[in-house]
């Protein structure tokens, strides 16, 4: 995940929810949601175990949704997210994965098709969001809000996502 590239200026006040995952030549990347205009995911870089940080938006489309990453046992790197430039879709969780955590060159969506709102709400969109994610024995385990309405978790057998 490179940074630079597409997005605009970042409210310098919202940086939530990050998450980080390592990169086979040891550094950290940090996965950060943030309100980009355009919608793509920030991420930052360090090189030096969390000393020093650089980073900026990505070409990598997102929704303004929570992000999820990690790696997987054999060092891939994944990236659990809405994946779509146009705020607040969140039709489709999808894991996106990259060898070298620079280039993400497979994604399978997790989750398609949510049902619709139950219950009337303040900034409620149907939706599979807010995804946790990590690695447990042969799996990856990935909890999520269903429309702010409900909870789920979905166990993914690593076999299914590994090369």
């Amino acid at each position: 995940m490179a940074a630079g590239g597409r997005g605009g200026r970042a409210n310098p006040g919202s940086w939530p929810e990050p998450s980080c995952f390592a990169r086979p030549d040891g550094s950290w990347v940090a996965v950060i949601r943030t309100d980009l205009l355009g919608r793509y995911v920030y991420g930052v870089e360090s090189p030096d175990g969390g000393r020093h940080w650089r980073g900026g938006p990505t070409e990598f489309p997102d929704s303004g949704a929570r992000t999820s990453s990690g790696n997987l046992p054999d060092g891939t790197s994944y990236l659990i997210s809405n994946p779509s430039n146009q705020g607040g879709n969140r039709q489709v969780l999808a894991i996106s994965l990259g060898r070298d955590g620079r280039q993400f060159d497979r994604a399978y969506a997790l989750l398609n098709n949510p049902p619709s709102l139950q219950f009337p709400g303040l900034r409620k969109l149907p939706g599979w969001q807010y995804p946790t994610s990590l690695v447990w024995k042969d799996h990856l385990v990935v909890a999520y809000s269903i429309s702010k309405e409900h909870i789920g978790v979905l166990r993914c057998p690593l076999s299914a996502i590994s090369e």
